[in-house]
């Protein structure tokens, strides 16, 4: 039987922009509740992501598997992209500004699921309506929330 448990989903992001020489990075950090369940030989994680000044949470889903991770948004901001080591993927990017294409080549991927937890690492570079933007990292750790007494 496959069970659902609750995590706490820590997802930290930076991107890296060679062309300023004030900052070279702008990290970013989401603490969210969430579920985890596992799916064979991989895991499904969903967790809501709220965004300053819009009242609409954005719905994630992340499928983490052997040398794959897709990212799943729906809600304010919806995309889907998949990160495969030194592959491409590409998705339309919507948010209630608008709509860009956003792409992704994956630089490197290190994915591991126990039972209770799991943590990636992606780097990739990031290309937006065709043109590079940044070279970015994202860190995904997921972990077991203690259960209350």
């Amino acid at each position: 039987m496959m069970s659902t448990k609750q995590v706490t989903v820590r997802v930290t992001g930076n991107q890296f922009y060679f062309h300023y020489t004030d900052t070279n990075e702008e990290p970013i950090e989401v603490i969210s509740a969430g579920t985890m369940r596992r799916e064979k030989d991989s895991c499904v994680v969903e967790y809501e992501e709220a965004y300053e000044g819009i009242e609409e949470k954005t719905k994630n889903t992340v499928t983490i598997g052997p040398g794959r991770v897709q990212i799943d948004k729906t809600g304010v901001v919806t995309s889907s992209l998949i990160f495969e080591l030194g592959k491409k993927s590409s998705s339309y990017y919507s948010t209630p500004f608008g709509m860009m294409e956003m792409g992704v080549t994956t630089t490197s991927l290190k994915t591991d699921i126990r039972e209770n937890e799991a943590d990636v690492y992606i780097a990739y570079a990031l290309i937006m309506n065709g043109s590079y933007v940044a070279d970015c990292t994202v860190d995904i750790a997921v972990r077991e929330t203690e259960a209350e007494e």
